[in-house]
């Protein structure tokens, strides 16, 4: 078993612990937890929509905002005969 890497969350390494019993092992903390990544996408996401908005009001006063809903696939299509 020499230089076998193992890579993925904590959790998901532990389930070679039987394999790994007795052998010397290295732990590099790569990055944020996945949850933590995922919440941090989300919020700049969240951040460059709002922006958009902002820009978008800003430069046609009068247009109304549209909804998410208003502009899923699934209205776009349906209104399709």
């Amino acid at each position: 078993m020499t230089g076998q890497t193992l890579e993925g969350t904590w959790e998901e390494v532990l389930t070679h612990a039987p394999e790994l019993q007795g052998h010397r092992v290295r732990v590099i903390v790569l990055d944020l937890p996945e949850q933590q990544q995922t919440t941090s996408v989300q919020s700049e996401v969240e951040q460059r929509r709002k922006a958009f908005e902002v820009f978008m009001a800003s430069t046609i006063p009068d247009a109304p905002l549209l909804s998410d809903e208003a502009i899923s696939r699934e209205n776009l299509y349906s209104s399709r005969g």
